[in-house]
């Protein structure tokens, strides 16, 4: 079994995010729900510290799909994967920190697909040991979609449960 060792890296207070509020009585929503039907496979990270890319992309694969913007079904599960080379490149570029592999910030992983959006794996393909290749023209031009907004939770089952009723999606960090 490989050992693997990843940075986490918390998020520091910034009062410029904009909080999530709703309107849903998050008490009287159950626990039992999924939104993993016709979702892209699971995506490993391998020895790289670009979590928050991979889970950034699902979030935005997810909305593609829900919206019609991208059709999956069995014989093309895989075209489903969003660059996580550009996500995490362009994720550690607002960071501050393209030379290192170190992680990155769930906010700045939110910004780079708000502010460009992410172009397919097929396009520009995710390989751990080349996370200091930054992205071409090309995939900025190819990019299959963005981002509208995003909003910062509080630590809560309540507001995790609003979102998802409100057919959201919800993207958080843990040490490992």
């Amino acid at each position: 079994m490989i050992k693997r060792s990843y940075s986490w890296v918390r998020e520091p207070v910034d009062i410029r995010d904009i909080k999530f509020s709703s309107a849903i009585d998050a008490k009287k929503l159950s626990f039992k729900f999924s939104q993993r039907v016709n979702n892209p496979r699971i995506w490993d990270q391998g020895a790289s510290s670009s979590c928050v890319a991979h889970a950034v992309n699902r979030l935005l694969a997810h909305k593609l799909i829900v919206t019609g913007a991208l059709n999956l079904d069995k014989s093309n599960r895989d075209e489903g994967t969003l660059s996580r080379a550009m996500t995490y490149y362009l994720a550690r570029w607002l960071g501050g920190n393209t030379r290192y592999d170190d992680g990155c910030y769930i906010r700045d992983g939110m910004k780079s697909l708000k502010n460009w959006g992410a172009c397919s794996e097929k396009t520009l393909s995710y390989k751990p040991e080349d996370f200091t290749e930054s992205p071409s023209w090309y995939c900025y031009w190819k990019t299959l979609g963005k981002i509208i907004n995003y909003r910062k939770l509080e630590i809560s089952v309540n507001q995790i449960k609003q979102v998802i009723a409100e057919n959201g999606c919800v993207v958080g960090g843990f040490y490992v």
